[in-house]
């Protein structure tokens, strides 16, 4: 019965290591390319965080994710953009602007001949809500799996139960 319980305490740990949740991709001020940064942080308030990210033709912005923001297009070029949805190419126009609810992850690489600039601004108000949201759902994640723990330590006890009174 005690190597029994050691198993499953063995079993316990590896089973809440391999279900640790992955944050390990970069915000776009952190990401760059090729070891270099890509993008500057030209204010950071309270209120916003302003970025202003630049890409000579064949520079590109390694794999990363973005809260919900807004871009603006200073000066554009043509990309290759590759997400959950593919790869694809694309003309970003200058003056061009969009609307984000946030990216899971992506990675872009200027395949124009001109040198791209985007102007970022990331509302704080919907970063600490997002950072919230990340936390409760994390909780939910452990609350989850303990709940799943406690019913496979459970299930010996039951089983055992079974066969002794049913044989």
């Amino acid at each position: 019965m005690f190597f029994k319980k050691q198993i499953y305490l063995i079993y316990l740990v590896l089973f809440f290591i391999s279900c640790k949740p992955d944050s390990s991709l970069p915000d776009p001020l952190i990401a760059g390319w090729k070891g270099e940064s890509v993008c500057e942080l030209l204010e950071d308030n309270t209120s916003q965080r302003i970025l202003k990210c630049t890409f000579d033709p064949g520079v590109g912005h390694e794999r990363h994710f973005h809260l919900p923001h807004f871009g603006y297009t200073i000066a554009g070029s043509t990309f290759r953009i590759k997400d959950t949805t593919g790869t694809r190419e694309i003309k970003v126009e200058t003056g061009s602007y969009f609307n984000s609810e946030g990216t899971e992850w992506h990675e872009v690489l200027n395949i124009g001949d001109r040198t791209a600039i985007f102007l970022i601004i990331e509302p704080k108000e919907i970063k600490i809500t997002l950072q919230k949201q990340q936390q409760l759902q994390q909780k939910v994640f452990y609350k989850y799996h303990f709940l799943v723990v406690l019913l496979l330590l459970k299930m010996p006890l039951m089983l055992n139960q079974h066969l002794l009174k049913y044989g």
